[in-house]
């Protein structure tokens, strides 16, 4: 491995994982998915390997730069920062470890004869360095620290109105406290994401997520309920004072009650007793019916960018759920019987890991 003098650049084993995570916690810039769980979880569910990074200096963890390995016959071979993540890159404690880890993620890109090392960063910074910009998106911070009351007002009428409604349609929102109520949410994410047109996440990536993260109070599954059934919910990850919009699901017949509004509502008001500073909605693309109910919570928008090293320097495509290709693939998705899509889901979103 590439380093300076007196800094030490090696790939990260489970012995570290204590420490990897005590650096984290005390880095502003890292975020849940730089957590070492977060890599463990992609190998246990997709058997990604994991190529992480750590620079240590005079005994102590100066950054890390989590990896993943994820090769498809279809989509090619690729380091990624991080699979199913809207952050990665490098978190160092300076500009200086930053490079040294960027510098080595380039040469295990060469080493391992990956097609390109994709990053996925809210900062344009390494353009500079010869990345690629292809995939572009934004999230919206919605600032938890104001009063409920000023919180409520910062909200789009629409969205204050769908909060209204689905309290007078009798939604009940509860939160998931154990493997068969996630079996619950599963069922509804299953069909969400066939009426999407878009492949689905085999159940034991849940369970992994679940398994992982519940006992240390890093993951919220809240569903809402009309009638003791289940017509909506949401998964958010909670780190560090910030809420993550992971992925929601709801019942086509039962959008009329938006019961997703109230689920909002209630994990904010959740989010503000917790002690939590902001609500992160989760990257998606400017003009999109999902980009449309996520602008209308009052919060900051933020650019994402997925940024692409590649060896040689040539032009790549990366999967693109916007491209017109994509677009027929979801539309045949959607006509495809449900068992094949079952089936076949979970291979196909390993191949794309976005």
């Amino acid at each position: 491995m590439v380093g300076l003098a007196l800094a030490t650049v090696r790939l990260a084993g489970n012995s570290d994982m204590e420490k990897w995570n005590e650096f984290v916690l005390h880095s502003s810039k890292a975020t849940i998915f730089h957590r070492f769980e977060w890599g463990q979880v992609l190998n246990k569910a997709y058997g990604y390997k994991i190529h992480s990074l750590i620079i240590e200096s005079d005994g102590q963890v100066r950054g890390i730069l989590p990896l993943a390995r994820v090769r498809s016959r279809l989509f090619g071979d690729r380091l990624i920062s991080m699979p199913f993540a809207d952050y990665g890159g490098s978190v160092a404690d300076t500009e200086e470890s930053a490079d040294i880890l960027r510098i080595n993620a380039e040469a295990l890109t060469r080493k391992l004869g990956a097609e390109y090392l994709e990053i996925r960063v809210p900062s344009r910074k390494i353009i500079q360095e010869g990345y690629q910009k292809f995939l572009s998106g934004h999230s919206y911070l919605v600032d938890l620290t104001p009063s409920e009351e000023k919180i409520w007002s910062g909200f789009d009428s629409r969205t204050r109105s769908g909060i209204r409604r689905a309290k007078r349609r009798g939604v009940k929102v509860d939160e998931v406290s154990d493997p068969t109520k996630l079996k619950e949410y599963y069922v509804l994410y299953k069909s969400t994401m066939r009426r999407h047109g878009s492949p689905c996440h085999p159940y034991r990536f849940f369970e992994e997520l679940w398994n992982v993260l519940y006992p240390v109070r890093l993951i919220k599954i809240l569903l809402g309920r009309v009638n003791e059934r289940t017509v909506a919910g949401a998964l958010f990850l909670i780190h560090k004072g910030t809420i993550h919009y992971w992925s929601g699901a709801t019942l086509d017949e039962a959008r009329s009650t938006s019961a997703s509004n109230l689920i909002f509502w209630n994990i904010i008001l959740q989010g503000k007793k917790l002690g939590c500073h902001s609500l992160d909605m989760g990257r998606t693309r400017p003009g999109t019916g999902v980009d449309f109910f996520k602008k209308g919570w009052g919060g900051r928008s933020i650019e994402l960018n997925h940024l692409y090293y590649t060896p040689n320097q040539i032009k790549i495509h990366p999967p693109d759920p916007l491209a017109s290709k994509y677009r027929l693939m979801s539309m045949v998705w959607r006509k495809m019987p449900f068992f094949l899509t079952q089936s076949i889901g979970p291979r196909v979103i390993s191949a794309i890991a976005l």
